[in-house]
């Protein structure tokens, strides 16, 4: 009987069909093995391993009576194949990983999956066939060479199909007698393959693997694949599968000429080596086929740029959002490429949308060079070309006479006529080409297509002359002044009394008139005004404002300011302050330093604030010693002042800036204060000498600015800090002294044996001291123990509660021990205090621990088992039960956990301790043994524990291994000890590079282990809350703002918002019905925040329409109140996206201007109606448009510097395209890295740039012939005076026209380079700013030192402060908008509880002193004066949203939403419940809300997480239901949106989500049903919603403690994602006990079993075997397991 081989489609590739097709020939000849059934061969199949989740692509797998054989065929041609490493050699070339480890890993696969059949087979009841495999070689190579090993698994396709005798087939497989039945279970085998779910095979070329189709030739002679690299996913190329047999022409049966034909791309894009601009663009082959291995189907790996799309591609999704001027813009670049190609002599020959290829940024790259010519080369492949054309076979014919540069033309501009129009480029829309339209650029593209253009560079010129350009000569008129100019004598309303100074040099006048003094600046005439002398003073009077505004108490109370027209002079006028002055301050040290940190302090802000200074010295500041303050009473100054010979002017420094001068004088002044001479030490404030030695020392830029020593005077000595404690101990213990580790002796608190005592352990460095105190008389009682240790274990900080600065001296007493000292100081310590109470009450909280009944029960782990027993031992015991509701009453008043209260601790402490204590959150290893040097370069760091500390890192990552410790000022400081080698670690021994300070790195110290993007964000944060801290932002009190008991008096702004002007932002459907508006509360909201700040917030509940708000709030800034910038931010990408396109909605409906860029660092984190405005998109353009643009602009100028054009031309091409761009590619030539270019490839490149001078200077060009490359470049002076005699220019001419070529080549060097600061021109000239909270704060950006009209920030509930910085620093007013009441900032375990510790709170007191930002400030008495909220919700159905407003927002939550049941309404601009589930056969969703109990069973718990199979098998049982329902099914589908699906499972533990995923991905579901499901967890759900929730709350466990299900935002936020049914799966049981029951979800069940009579709205589903008692509609019993299922996981 025949081999029967099943084929999947497109899994087979056509190299294996002839392979294939001798294997099933052999095996089809009659055999007595084959005589009672046919074999079965299944080929391009992918099997997919349930468990590993890896993947085997099987060639072939033979399915034989006895056995099954996987065949792996390689069809490869050469002269031996060796192994090395793992990886295959042919003739020296790699061939990547052993196909015998490849094969044997499938093998593996389909072993698993008959497994799992084993007990279905027949023929051999109870076993598994035996599976063996094979590397079958269908090529002619030797690989006698390959170890044993592998070489038992390689055979020859010849040898192999003598399998088919069943002499030879026993001989190798010795099949048992009782395993040759397999043909009985063929049909159960073929399962495996015959299902919907197995993929084709994809195949794999140089690492890169196959994926989706994204071309096909017409003429089907090869199709294009996506493909990944292996290694990482985000490495792309282009996989050009061969299909030679659909060739018409009988050549490419020939190896040699297919060779011809896959090599002339690289022929052609060796050309582009002479053009920097084309070698960019080109998308070229990435590997040289070898003539031999080409086989009739073939697969080409090209290259293939992932943010680029093809044409069409983007016409689709880009196009539609970009301007007219965005579009000309991208068609100018377009035409550029090509003019670029046509100035080399080379053609495309078939530019169609299939060969175009542009991304979001607008640069263009060219692809399909296969159809190409040049005029320098000899075209081997040009009978070929026409089948390899995409153009229609009529254009074929219509452009078959004409020249190719004019074929170029005719096609470029018809896709340039597809652009403009925002049409798609395909070969019906090139049959109906229709250019009717009267646009300058229709007229071109006519005469193009008509054959009037000769080449893309006549294209280009005429392209540029007739885009209109639009030049604006800016004149700014005098009315800008206006508000600030007056025709009054300054001096009859102000009259001289006293005069204080009379500059006649600078015409500068100070002089006192009554309790004013004035200050004049004479001869101002403002009918002489230039422009830029207008912008100059509207600059000084913007900044006069800013101040005033700002009400900073370091400047005078101002007046009056303006220009007096009578006077002729700028003034201003400002209150008489009184003081004392720099010599007669009398204050203690402490205030001494307080004041010269503020006037630091101020100085850096008037800087950021860019108020014009002038002078500082003794008599401009005056001082109040009592409150450490003092003010600038004459510091503001419109002309430079610099008094040479005044002490307080920098001397040492040549040529100083006004800054510097500034800085230099704030110095002087601040050594004054502190009474020491500059330069001099200082014996009481040596640390701030040092630091002004340092500033005083500086060279590369002096005093730039003074941070350092403003953070020196801000820090105190280290070792005058620390207090030490003498504690006497009997002499049975050991003298020794424990030093602070980095200012931290770290204690250890804990319950004693006895009453109330309290056991405690002090750790530093030098060892231990523990002992027992007595609370209650606040002393230590005894004294335990006494250990030395070097170092503290990283587990003695993980268990201390409490960090104390202290140093202990532990001596042998004299009599009895005294521990007096030591009680008092503890004591004395808040903090130290804090964490007593909090162990006791934990204590109290245990001792009243209801479920610890003294009764024993069988083990059990099922609750039902566990409830009978109970409730038989109650009816022989009535103690017991008295006992029990004994226990209950007082379970009512304790709960579990301790909910202990916020302490009260000061914003600017949490801020910095955040901060200072992120490090430890990270990853970390203690150091076992000391580091080892391996070789001159490398390290190994040795390190204890059973996990491989770099799982946690992808393989890709740049990771330093990083040490803390404290600097000389006391303050924590970090070093980097290296970089992770992660490719040649393992677990327990990293390899650590460029090693630094090895020798300080002791063993036991702690590593943490940090990647760069760790870093860089860490570094953005941390500057960005200094400068807030030291009061250097925008609004420079800021951190008061949040201060929980703040009482500032908010500034009323005094703006009016109209009723009319809310209507513009009303949204109509198309009969102009207003379908979305801002309602009554919205509005309220709005008008309370814009009139109130300068930091107002903005609390939106779930689905309150915040975006909707927010983009109102934007456009009314702009269009009514002339912001000149907002800056927007949020944590995630995608609500900045969703907002941001909101905002341009309004914009572009309302015709309001609206320039925006959109920052990220990743272009797919942007939006597709973005892509147009993100930063590297509008960069992007900007580059190509210049080196378009180059060329014409530097020859405009021609005339004006005094030479011919074609000098000015040869000159640039010399410049830019000879010697720069040799010395470019140079450096490519000579990359370690990656040899784009060979020396010698470099070398010759100049006779092609040489034989491009003909078109310049046929005498320059005859001078150069010969000349390689290197030549060129050492004769550059020489080559230039031959230009200069060539063209007779010489003198002030030549050296004019090379001023001007220099600067073009700098700018075009420039254009490529990070250095060119695009970002922060962007940030500076857009007017809506917006990305990330933390991607924000890129250094290119410069957030820092910019200033914002509004700064708002979403989400920012969930943003630490240090994320909140960034933008706020910025602001001169700030609007919050987050939800305190939905989920809070993560932190992690690690740097929560070194927080507590350093803070001073226990771990029980995390969650409460670990609240936002947001809800310090909402709460606070300044936060309820500023705050707006948004209370009317559009997404949940009435019985959720009610439900969540009533137990989580007070009923203050209204709901706009309606469900009408069948029932006739009439409201507008609410959103309706779809009538799609009352009728469904699934039970769960007949209400709107249902709780399905799960009591019957346990919790598992998997370390700190839990998962829950019961609830799992209930969740997919419901699953079930809805995927039998096909009707409800078809309503969710087509009421769901692209990539939203209908369901979402929310899980409550990050353990159930991954046990569900893998429950739901084992069902047979077709795929559509898969796409209607989500399942994730609460902390990724939040800002997104679905129709269907079902919340598994997971937890059951025996001990019946809840841990943060405690907390209501997490709640909170998994309930009010649903939008029209809400199901909740959890154990009733736990949540209805009296200690539980006023936790969330407690609330949430009463809430639910108080309201079950309305069964349209609510439900309760009991677990089966769970009986309700008649006390209860719940469980009644409350009880306490022996169980360890479940354990005590918090």
């Amino acid at each position: 009987m025949s081999l029967i081989i099943k084929t999947q489609a497109n899994g087979i590739h056509q190299h294996e069909t002839k392979a294939i097709a001798k294997i099933r020939e052999a095996f089809s000849v009659e055999d007595e093995m084959r005589k009672n059934s046919p074999w079965y061969g299944y080929a391009g199949y992918t099997l997919v391993d349930k468990t590993t989740k890896k993947e085997g692509e099987f060639d072939l797998i033979l399915v034989t009576n006895s056995i099954i054989i996987v065949v792996e065929l390689k069809d490869w041609n050469g002269k031996s194949i060796k192994s090395a490493n793992g990886n295959w050699y042919m003739d020296d070339r790699d061939m990547g990983i052993s196909p015998v480890s490849l094969t044997r890993q499938k093998q593996f696969i389909l072993v698993n999956k008959l497994k799992a059949l084993k007990d279905k087979f027949t023929g051999n009841p109870g076993f598994v066939p035996r599976v063996y495999f094979f590397v079958v070689m269908c090529g002619k190579v030797n690989f006698s060479g390959l170890p044993e090993d592998e070489a038992n698994h390689v055979i020859s396709i010849d040898k192999f199909i003598k399998f088919a005798n069943k002499i030879a087939f026993n001989k190798e497989f010795k099949p048992h007698p009782n395993a040759q039945h397999l043909d009985k279970d063929f049909g159960l085998i073929d399962k495996i393959f015959i299902t919907k779910d197995t993929p084709p095979k994809k195949v794999i070329v140089q690492k890169y693997k196959q994926e989706e189709e994204l071309l096909a030739h017409p003429q089907k002679i090869y199709t294009e694949y996506e493909a990944t690299s292996t290694i990482s996913r985000s490495d792309k190329a282009l996989i050009r599968q061969w299909h030679f047999a659909n060739f018409k022409e009988m050549s490419l049966q020939s190896s040699k000429q297919r060779a011809a034909l896959l090599n002339h791309e690289r022929i052609i894009s060796a050309e582009f080596q002479q053009s920097n601009q084309l070698y960019k663009t080109a998308l070229v082959p990435l590997i040289m086929p070898e003539e031999d291995q080409i086989t009739e189907q073939y697969n080409e790996l090209v290259e293939y740029r992932q943010n680029h799309l093809r044409f069409n591609d983007f016409i689709t999704t880009i196009n539609p959002n970009l301007s007219e001027e965005d579009k000309l813009d991208l068609i100018q670049i377009l035409v550029s490429k090509f003019a670029e190609m046509h100035k080399l002599g080379i053609s495309h020959g078939d530019i169609n949308s299939h060969c175009i290829w542009i991304s979001p940024q607008k640069d263009v790259a060219i692809s399909h060079f296969l159809t190409s010519n040049s005029e320098n080369i000899d075209n081997q492949i040009g009978d070929l070309q026409s089948s390899l054309t995409f153009l229609p076979r009529d254009f074929q014919v219509k452009l078959a006479n004409v020249s190719a540069f004019k074929k170029d033309v005719y096609m470029l501009a018809i896709a340039a006529w597809h652009l403009w129009e925002s049409n798609r480029l395909t070969p019906k829309a090139l049959s109906n080409l229709c250019i009717n339209s009267d646009h300058w650029i229709a007229d071109l593209v006519k005469k193009a297509i008509a054959f009037e253009i000769n080449d893309a560079s006549q294209l280009l010129r005429e392209f540029n002359a007739k885009r209109p350009t639009q030049i604006v000569e800016f004149i700014a008129d005098v009315a800008l002044l206006e508000e600030y100019v007056t025709a009054d004598k300054i001096y009859k309303i102000y009259p001289e009394e006293d005069e204080i100074y009379e500059d006649e040099d600078n015409k500068t006048t100070l002089y006192r008139s009554g309790d004013h003094l004035v200050k004049e600046w004479s001869d101002v005439h403002l009918d002489r005004f230039s422009s830029s002398d207008i912008l100059k003073y509207q600059h000084f009077f913007e900044r006069l404002k800013e101040a005033t505004a700002q009400n900073l108490s370091y400047l005078p109370n101002l007046v009056r300011y303006g220009i007096s027209t009578k006077s002729r002079s700028l003034f201003v006028v400002f209150d008489v302050v009184d003081g004392v002055k720099v010599d007669e301050i009398e204050a203690e040290k402490e205030s001494r330093l307080q004041l010269a940190a503020n006037l630091v302090e101020a100085i850096i802000h008037l800087h950021k604030l860019g108020l014009p200074i002038g002078r500082i010295n003794h008599d401009s500041v005056l001082f109040n010693s009592e409150n450490s303050s003092f003010v600038f009473n004459d510091i503001i100054d419109i002309r430079p002042y610099l008094d040479h010979k005044s002490e307080y002017y920098p001397a040492h420094i040549e040529n100083p800036t006004s800054e510097q001068c500034h800085n230099y004088a704030i110095m002087y002044m601040v050594c004054q204060i502190l009474r020491f001479k500059i330069g001099d030490d200082s014996t009481d404030f040596k640390w701030v000498s040092d630091a002004v030695k340092l500033e005083l020392n500086e060279t590369e830029f002096p005093l730039g600015d003074l941070n350092r020593l403003l953070e020196s005077i801000e820090t105190t000595q280290i070792n005058s800090d620390t207090p030490t404690i003498r504690i006497p101990v009997p002499e049975k213990f050991t003298e020794l002294e424990i030093f602070a580790d980095n200012k931290r002796i770290y204690a250890a608190l804990e319950k004693g044996r006895n009453g109330n005592d309290i056991m405690v352990k002090l750790q530093g460095i030098g060892g231990s001291i523990h002992f027992i105190l007595d609370p209650n008389i606040k002393s230590i009682r005894f004294v335990t123990g006494v250990r030395e240790s070097d170092v503290v274990p990283h587990y003695v900080i993980d268990q201390a509660v409490l960090e104390i600065d202290i140093n202990l001296n532990i001596e042998h007493s004299i009599g009895r021990p005294d521990y007096t000292e030591l009680s008092d100081f503890l004591f004395n310590l808040n903090e130290f205090s804090t964490a007593i109470d909090d162990v006791l009450q934990d204590q109290f909280n245990d001792q009243e621990e209801i479920l610890e009944l003294n009764t024993d029960f069988p083990q059990s782990t099922d609750v039902l088992d566990i409830d009978q027993q109970l409730l038989t031992h109650d009816s022989q015991n009535t103690s017991v039960t008295d006992e029990f509701v004994n226990k209950i009453a007082l379970d009512t008043i304790h709960s579990d956990i301790n909910k202990a209260t916020a302490l009260s601790i000061n914003t600017n402490k949490l801020w910095k301790a955040i901060l200072e204590t992120e490090t430890e959150a990270l990853p970390y290893i203690v150091l076992s043994q000391p580091l080892q040097l391996v070789d001159t370069k490398i390290y190994i760091a040795r390190y204890e524990d059973d996990n491989d500390v770099l799982d946690k890192f992808p393989k890709d990552a740049l990771i330093s291994l990083i040490h803390k410790t404290i600097d000389f000022n006391g303050e924590d400081r970090e070093f980097r000890v290296g970089d992770i080698d992660i490719q040649n670690s393992l677990a327990g021994e990293l390899r650590i590079k460029g090693v630094k300070h090895a020798d300080k790195i002791k063993v036991g110290q702690v590593l943490y282990l940090r990647t760069k993007a760790d870093k860089s964000s860490f570094l953005k944060r941390k500057n960005a809350l200094e400068q807030i801290l030291r009061r250097q932002s925008d609004i420079p009190n800021l951190v008061d703002y949040f201060e929980p008991a703040s009482q500032i008096i908010p500034k009323n702004y005094d703006i009016t918002v109209s009723d009319k002007d809310f209507e513009r932002y009303d949204q109509k459907d198309e009969d102009e019905k207003v379908v979305v508006s801002l309602n009554d509360l919205q509005r309220e909201a709005f008008r309370k925040l814009i009139n109130f700040g300068p930091v107002s917030i903005l609390q939106g509940p779930p689905g309150t329409g915040k975006t909707e708000f927010i983009a109102a709030f934007v456009h009314y800034l702009f269009e009514k109140q002339n912001a000149n910038n907002v800056l927007m931010v949020s944590q995630s990408h995608e609500a900045v996206n969703t907002a941001a396109e909101r905002i341009r909605k309004h914009a572009q409906r309302l015709d309001t201007p609206l320039e925006i860029v959109r920052f990220s660092n990743r272009e797919n984190a942007v939006s597709t109606n973005l892509k147009d405005v993100y930063s590297d998109s509008i960069i992007s353009t900007h580059r190509n448009l210049f080196l378009t643009e180059m060329e014409e602009r530097v020859l405009s100028l021609s005339q004006s510097i005094g030479v011919d054009k074609k000098y000015l031309a040869c000159a640039l091409f010399l410049k830019v395209n000879l010697f720069g761009h040799l010395s470019r590619m140079l450096v490519s030539a000579e990359s370690e890295d990656e040899k784009l270019l060979s020396k010698t490839e470099w070398n010759g490149l100049s006779v092609k740039l040489i034989e491009r001078l003909k078109d310049y200077s046929q005498e320059l060009y005859s001078s150069l012939i010969g000349l390689n490359s290197r030549q060129i470049l050492d004769r550059e002076n020489q080559i230039w005076e031959i230009l200069d005699e060539t063209f007779e220019v010489h003198g002030k001419a030549a050296n004019n026209a090379k001023a001007l070529i220099q600067i073009a080549f700098d700018y075009d060097q420039l254009i490529d380079s990070p250095n060119a600061n695009y970002e922060t021109y962007l940030s500076k000239t857009r007017q809506f700013i917006c990305g990330t909270c933390v991607g924000i704060g890129h250094h290119s950006i410069d957030i820092a030192n910019q200033t914002f009209d509004w700064v708002i920030i979403d989400e920012a509930a969930r943003s630490i402060s240090s994320e909140l910085a960034i933008a706020m620093q910025s602001a001169k007013r700030v609007l919050l908008v987050g939800d305190h009441k939905q989920l809070p900032p993560l932190y992690s375990p690690e740097h929560a509880n070194a927080l507590a510790r350093k803070l001073g709170f226990s771990k029980n007191r995390i969650e409460a002193n670990l609240k936002s930002d947001f809800e310090r400030l909402f709460t606070s008495p300044y936060g309820q004066a500023v705050q707006g909220k948004l209370l009317v919700q559009y997404r949940m159905a009435p019985a959720i949203g009610e439900m969540v407003s009533a137990c989580f927002y007070d009923n203050e939550l209204k709901t706009g939403v309606i469900e009408p049941f069948d029932k006739p309404y009439q409201e507008d601009m609410v959103r309706v419940v779809p009538n799609i589930y009352f009728n469904s056969s699934v039970q769960e969703l007949r209400s709107t809300v249902a709780w399905v109990d799960t009591s019957e069973k346990y919790s598992d718990g998997v370390g700190t997480t839990f998962y829950n199979k019961h609830e799992a098998r209930k969740i997919m049982a419901l699953l079930e239901k809805i995927h039998s329902d096909e009707q409800l099914l078809k309503e969710l589908k087509d009421r769901s949106k692209p990539n939203e699906p209908p369901i979402g499972i929310i899980c409550m533990y990050g353990e159930q989500k991954r046990y569900l995923r893998k429950q739901f991905n084992s069902r047979s579901w077709n795929e559509e049903f898969r796409s209607l499901v989500k399942i994730d967890t609460v902390d990724s759900y939040q800002g997104k919603e679905n129709r269907i929730i079902i919340l598994s709350i997971t937890r059951n466990s025996s001990d019946n403690k809840i841990g943060f299900m405690n907390m209501p935002n997490r709640i909170n936020v998994a309930l009010s994602r649903a939008m029209d049914r809400l199901v909740i799966f959890g154990a009733s049981r736990l949540w209805d006990m009296p200690r539980h029951k006023e936790s969330p979800l407690g609330l949430v069940l009463s809430y639910i079993m108080e309201r079950t009579n309305d069964e349209q709205r609510y439900q309760y589903i009991a677990d089966q075997k769970v009986t309700p008692t008649k006390n209860s509609k719940l469980l009644k019993p409350k009880y306490k397991t022996n169980s360890n299922r479940g354990g005590n996981h918090e």
